[in-house]
């Protein structure tokens, strides 16, 4: 059964062959097109290539001239060792924050590296800092008990189970109406 005339173009069996046909690979010959394969090399192939080079072409472009998740620029492995990225490489380490003084600060905020990239890598340093100090220890300690939703949600649910086996007798008392 042929396809009507007036449905044009758009009523050919593989509409995206003609844009996706460079990423493609040409099917061997005698190759019989079934539904599965046709999802995967027409649709799923194609698509999947262009999110990826999109994905390239935006960390080429934007991402990278940002300089986020380097190596700090003053680490030296020959002099600091292995790369510890909570770790500050400059040479002169500048006052904290909290302890400078309000006279001070305007000369301290003009230090900081203010750009995209200074403010991404002191979040991801920051982000690093707090997990080296609190989560990677061999001792487990109540941050890390509280922080990771599962083990917090499980204490909650066992806290709860708990109430209910110890205090049943007591929940009708607390939930009773009383008309003084």
């Amino acid at each position: 059964m042929g396809q009507p005339a007036d449905w044009g173009p758009m009523a050919t069996k593989i509409p995206v062959t003609k844009y996706f046909r460079p990423f493609v690979p040409p099917l061997p010959p005698g190759t019989k097109i079934h539904n599965d394969l046709y999802w995967d090399v027409y649709i799923y192939r194609p698509y999947c290539r262009l999110l990826e080079r999109v994905g390239v072409y935006l960390y080429n472009r934007v991402v990278n001239r940002f300089e986020i998740g380097v190596q700090d620029k003053a680490y030296n492995a020959r002099i600091h060792g292995p790369y510890c990225p909570w770790r500050y490489y400059g040479t002169k380490k500048d006052t904290k924050l909290m302890d400078v003084k309000l006279c001070d600060l305007r000369a301290w905020f003009s230090r900081r590296d203010k750009s995209i990239g200074g403010i991404a890598n002191a979040a991801v340093k920051s982000f690093y800092r707090f997990e080296h100090y609190y989560f990677d220890h061999y001792l487990i300690n109540l941050v890390r008990f509280l922080l990771y939703p599962r083990f917090f949600l499980r204490f909650v649910l066992f806290a709860y189970l708990l109430g209910i086996i110890l205090f049943y007798d007591e929940i009708p008392a607390s939930v009773a109406r009383y008309h003084w």
